[in-house]
């Protein structure tokens, strides 16, 4: 078996061992509290050809297993994601959660290698940082699906020059949470219409057809289910700890409108900042960098556990500073971010508290001030990737 296969499936064995100790630490019992019920509800419900996102159903279905709240944990990514849910209902809970925990810690440790072999493979140990992410570990104690959109943005990041056609299949895999990345999305469009980058843009459009067409097969008008279940959602009533909701509290709550704004803001700015940049446009250096930070940051809907998409900036910075040499201060300042991060999880507070408010913030300045002193001075060929 070729060098690059062994440790492939070495990466992969861990996460069957990881994915095992962490499902034993969390018990079974718990994965009804936590959001991967809704993921093993839809695909419960679209086995059976039923709506995945009708919330009396998926309460039924939940409460069934044990699931003690009054509201339902309804699902709220669109149909191209019910693929991922369609194995999870065809077993029991306790053995759906653990198929899953395998899945969302493969995608965490194949990001980390797929990151770890764009900046020269270093054997540093600062991949550590990854898996102390405190983004990737509410992710994993929720059980949430931002695992597979990092995996999808490394993919692209990873491959995107070497093999397009992969790295739009990455994209691809973004699309489940189309909010967290808008500005991104757009500069990507202009970024393939300028390099006419078709295969890329296929690859993109193949893996949307075929997740949305395979959704279809088991419930033809899911697509209609998902638009009359997210208008019935109220999620413009809850309380989300971003930026753009923080602003739309302060200023009017019941200007909805106003959690949308920065993210409009931002969108012409990063028109704008692609337009001054185009011709040295480079992903994995701080331009496409810099644009998934301030996406997220102005994401009108996102929680800690989508946070984990920040993890390639974030490492990519690390990794350079310490090929580099110097903004060593940086690296203090995000490792205390991370740490303060970390307690809060660890304390147990909850995911939906305004604690979290600040953590986008801290990201984006983070890497704004480590890569500064790095502007000019990063070697090319950490960049290049064959």
């Amino acid at each position: 078996m070729p060098k690059r296969g062994s440790r492939i499936f070495g990466l992969l064995i861990f996460a069957a061992i990881l994915s095992g100790i962490l499902t034993l630490v969390q018990g079974g019992g718990k994965a009804k509290e936590r959001d991967f019920i809704s993921y093993w509800a839809a695909g419960r419900l679209l086995k059976t050809h039923q709506d995945p996102y009708e919330a009396s159903q998926v309460l039924v279905l939940e409460r069934s297993v044990g699931y003690s709240a009054s509201r339902p944990l309804v699902m709220r990514n669109p149909p191209i994601a019910l693929p991922l849910t369609l194995l999870l209902g065809y077993l029991p809970l306790r053995a759906a959660s653990a198929v899953w925990m395998f899945f969302i810690v493969a995608c965490l440790i194949l990001s980390i290698h797929l990151i770890r072999d764009m900046y020269g493979d270093p054997s540093n140990g600062a991949h550590l940082f990854g898996y102390l992410f405190a983004p990737c570990f509410a992710c994993l104690i929720a059980g949430q699906s931002g695992m597979w959109i990092l995996l999808g943005l490394t993919v692209f990041l990873r491959f995107y020059e070497s093999k397009p056609m992969l790295a739009g299949a990455g994209l691809a895999m973004c699309a489940i949470k189309p909010q967290l990345l808008a500005p991104f999305a757009v500069v990507m469009l202009l970024w393939m219409a300028k390099k006419r980058e078709a295969r890329i843009f296929a690859g993109a459009i193949a893996a949307l057809a075929a997740a949305g067409v395979l959704a279809m097969l088991w419930r033809p008008g899911v697509w209609g289910d998902y638009l009359a279940g997210m208008t019935q959602a109220g999620i413009s009533n809850e309380f989300i700890p971003t930026v753009s909701t923080g602003l739309r509290l302060l200023v009017r709550p019941r200007w909805v409108w106003l959690q949308y704004l920065p993210c409009a803001t931002a969108t012409v700015w990063a028109v704008l900042y692609f337009r001054r940049n185009c011709a040295a446009w480079n992903w994995r250096g701080t331009q496409g960098s810099l644009l998934v930070l301030v996406s997220l940051w102005v994401s009108p809907y996102s929680w800690p556990t989508d946070e984990v998409i920040a993890l390639p900036a974030l490492l990519g910075m690390v990794y350079l500073i310490l090929a580099d040499g110097r903004g060593q201060r940086a690296l203090y300042v995000l490792f205390a971010a991370d740490a303060v991060a970390l307690v809060g999880l660890f304390a147990n507070i909850p995911l939906t508290s305004g604690l979290y408010i600040w953590t986008t913030t801290a990201w984006v300045g983070c890497y704004l001030y480590g890569s500064r002193s790095l502007r000019s001075r990063v070697p090319q060929e950490l960049l290049e990737v064959d």
